[in-house]
């Protein structure tokens, strides 16, 4: 299989891990993206590479995960070896002059949590061991002293060109906990590989063994602050509410094209001349923190020093050449790491207040590039290197990003490109691979958006869109409710001649100034005048005794036999809830601190019973036509009093608490 199909299939799964995130609802699966770079125990050691590595793991609980992971990567090196004659075997480091082996892995490993073990069981540091193994599979391909070309074809290589190569995989690691979303992973690995042929010398009999460290970043699919990774489980914070259908979702954009121009460098001997490329790209941002870009890039590379060489530069050394121009043309896939949303924001409330006028980006992807070089040799004659197969390109870089407007960005960014060829100046006969840096600036432009619409880099909490009608308003929406002065009078009913008088209670103090002469005559049904506003609760010196029944001349007719109950008491206008059983919301304003679905009761009892132990005294109520129980921490006719108990929840329970508007009418 051929290293680009190889880096294809690589791209594509990691594309396919991190968009399959959003459609996830699990607290036990997260997926790995990292960089490994091998020390190898080669007889012939490679020049600098790196391995490219994709895993799903699976947390069994809060101690043991498994995993399994795909890796990529390529082995190269130039030996130095003159031409000549092969030895007997053709098997010895003295007999390869050069070789570039290309290997994929599919593998799978297990995985135990330290920390119980060294007491870190609060910390952000997660250490963890790993046992595992690989299949490896290759793609050989090695240049022999006399010429000659390995590429699977000698009869050394059949057993293995026909079966995959074993490895086993033992190493230690950590995780550090960056927000209920990420984390970030340092391991190492020895790889203990079942074969002599990585390097080309098989006949050293000395197997190729090598240690990678990695460097990475873990996303943990469908994890929340409120309920974590199995591995984070002391991590779980309270408050969170549950998605509630009557809230409106944010709305934002998630397609850009990039136009960029900049300056390359290439590092070559033969030196370097001021040029110009540049670049195209379309990016889909997936969510806030990660999205994916292809682009592609043209421009040209060139260099030119003096020499004292009169000789043709067929023989490949760079005093033989005079001057290099290549045309280069390089396609790549990238995928972009929003760092001011991963590492700057609170776990609890990720999205800044106000719109940030910068994010800043971590770039890592690969890609082809194909060119043309023209050269000029030292004996002033001319020529032409082409390679239009696609030399494998891999990117490593930041980028920043300024907001302008809805519709437009100013990007700026510097790519260190690793480009696994020793030809792009048209020389090939140094050790050293022709990298070069690519440092620009350009535009973006934002697909779909409006002053009402964002790219979704771009969230914050404060973010205008259209709501729904809905009887969750925003605290700073909050209408300004007055009651109705005139109450509708209920039926009136006849009541006889002779009224029992209610139990004796104690009644407010009877002003000494108020007498019965005689009985109250009624001529028309009573109206209704403005309620009767109490000052202070009035107190009574005794109970009154009705001697004898009241006498009325004619039938009276009232609203109903008045009840009373108990006393009313107005001495502070904040009225908590007594009642244990779920109702409806007793009072206009309510301060919402979680809501949960009708098949949750026992979940949102659990967080009620959490909260009222630090000092609340919060209920549980079903509104009307509702499809969610709601935990209010203080319900009530007063306003002030509210946004006062809005305010103490949001600093004590959750920064996401909310007002809620109920009217039983």
């Amino acid at each position: 299989m051929k290293i680009h199909l190889k880096q294809i299939s690589f791209l594509v799964l990691s594309i396919l891990f991190v968009t399959h995130t959003n459609a996830q609802n699990s607290t036990k699966l997260s997926a790995d993206f990292s960089l490994g770079i091998p020390v190898t125990f080669f007889t012939i050691s490679p020049d600098f590479t790196a391995i490219y590595q994709a895993g799903l793991r699976y947390s069994m609980n809060k101690n043991w995960s498994i995993a399994a992971r795909f890796a990529s990567k390529t082995f190269q090196a130039k030996t130095g070896n003159a031409p000549g004659i092969l030895s007997p075997s053709g098997g010895l480091a003295s007999d390869v002059a050069s070789y570039k082996n290309s290997f994929y892995d599919l593998g799978g490993s297990l995985q135990f949590n330290m920390s119980n073990l060294l007491g870190l069981t609060n910390s952000k540091f997660m250490p963890y061991a790993t046992l595992g193994g690989s299949f490896q599979f290759w793609d050989l391909n090695i240049l022999r002293i006399n010429g000659t070309s390995d590429k699977n074809s000698n009869s050394s290589f059949t057993t293995y060109g026909s079966r995959q190569m074993n490895i086993i995989q033992m190493g230690l690691g950590v995780r550090y906990y960056l927000n209920p979303s990420f984390d970030l992973n340092v391991s190492s690995e020895y790889n203990h590989v079942q074969t002599y042929f990585m390097d080309g010398a098989y006949d050293d009999k000395k197997l190729d063994t090598y240690l990678n460290t990695s460097f990475g970043v873990s996303y943990k699919l469908g994890a929340k602050s409120s309920k974590n990774l199995a591995d984070w489980e002391s991590k779980n914070k309270i408050g969170e509410k549950n998605n509630d259908k009557t809230t409106t979702k944010k709305d934002y954009a998630h397609w850009s094209a990039d136009l960029n121009l900049g300056l390359p460098y290439l590092t070559s001997p033969i030196g370097y001349n001021p040029t110009g490329m540049g670049g195209l790209g379309v990016r889909y941002s997936i969510n806030k923190f990660i999205s994916v870009q292809a682009t592609y890039n043209y421009g040209t590379l060139a260099g030119d020093h003096t020499t004292e060489s009169t000789i043709s530069g067929v023989i490949a050394d760079p005093s033989n050449f005079k001057s290099f121009n290549t045309t280069m043309s390089q396609v790549t896939l990238r995928g972009l790491f929003n760092l001011r949303r991963i590492f700057s924001e609170p776990v609890l409330l990720r999205e800044p207040e106000n719109l940030n006028s910068w994010n800043y980006y971590a770039v890592i992807g690969g890609g082809f590039l194909y060119y043309s070089a023209d050269v000029v040799y030292a004996d002033n004659t001319k020529g032409n290197v082409t390679y239009n197969k696609g030399t494998n390109n891999f990117v490593y870089g930041a980028q920043a990003r300024k907001h302008i407007n809805s519709s437009w960005d100013f990007l700026a960014g510097i790519d260190y490109n690793y480009n696994q060829s020793y030809y792009i100046d048209g020389v090939g006969a140094t050790n050293d691979l022709n990298t070069h840096f690519y440092i620009n600036a350009g535009i973006s432009y934002k697909f779909s958006t409006s002053n009402k619409r964002e790219l979704v880099d771009w969230s914050y909490a404060n973010y205008i869109f259209p709501r729904n009608k809905t009887n969750e308003v925003a605290i700073d929406q909050i209408p300004v409710i007055s009651l109705p002065k005139v109450v509708d009078v209920p039926k009136v009913v006849d009541v006889p001649k002779v009224v029992d008088v209610p139990k004796v209670l104690d009644v407010p103090k009877i002003i000494d100034s108020i007498k019965i002469v005689e009985p109250i005559k009624i001529v028309e049904p009573i109206k209704e005048v403005e309620p009767i506003k109490i000052v202070e609760p009035i107190k009574v010196v005794e109970p009154i005794k009705v001697v004898e029944p009241i006498k009325v001349v004619e039938p009276i007719k009232v609203v109903e036999p008045i009840k009373v109950v108990e006393p009313i008491k107005f001495d502070e206008p904040t009225q908590y809830l007594v009642d244990t059983s779920i109702t409806e919301p007793e009072f206009i304003y309510n301060v919402v601190v979680g809501c949960y679905s009708v098949n949750k009761l026992k979940t949102a009892i659990r967080f009620k019973n959490k909260i009222n132990r630090i000092g609340f005294k919060a209920k549980i109520y079903l509104s009307k036509d509702s499809k969610y129980f709601r935990v209010i921490t203080l319900t009530t006719q007063d306003e002030n009093s509210a946004m006062k108990m809005l305010r103490k929840s949001r600093r004590e329970i959750d920064p996401a608490s909310w007002l809620y508007l109920y009217n039983k009418q």
